[in-house]
């Protein structure tokens, strides 16, 4: 698996990205609309792109929330390369990149429909914290927050 360090313009992010929606709106139906709106791509400047034979299987960004916090957006993988440790490398390479940049903090957002991605989450050290900004109104939100430790990445 290659691991690589883009932005939100990268093709190959923006195909996983708008799968990630499409499963959403299985997930979610109606409220997948409001979830939309709230994840809305726009610019992030750190991506990940994680492939196999050069052919996009995963990806993750983040964003500055605060000088010392950060927020995970748009984790996906593919289907065909869930439970084979992808999600658990892109993580791991969110938060490496979130540390050299200086962040102590790291929090996400993910969907009450998604019990998978919460299990991922808790046992990658997240725990529960009240809903935060654009959330704060989703009653299908759920976040999370991590203390980011150079040592356990």
């Amino acid at each position: 698996m290659q691991i690589t360090r883009t932005d939100s313009r990268d093709t190959r992010f923006r195909q996983l990205a708008a799968a990630l929606e499409d499963e959403l709106r299985l997930r979610d139906g109606e409220s997948a609309n409001e979830r939309a709106l709230v994840n809305e791509i726009g610019f992030l400047p750190c991506a990940i792109v994680a492939t196999v034979n050069h052919e996009p299987i995963a990806c993750g960004a983040f964003h500055m929330l605060s000088a010392d916090r950060m927020e995970i957006k748009r984790m996906f993988v593919v289907p065909a390369f869930r439970r084979r440790s992808a999600a658990t490398i892109v993580l791991k390479a969110i938060e490496q990149w979130a540390i050299e940049m200086g962040f102590q903090r790291s929090l996400l957002e993910t969907g009450l429909n998604q019990p998978e991605a919460i299990a991922f989450y808790q046992r990658n050290g997240y725990q529960q914290i009240p809903l935060f900004g654009a959330y704060i109104a989703n009653e299908n939100s759920i976040c999370f927050e991590k203390k980011l430790d150079p040592k356990t990445i």
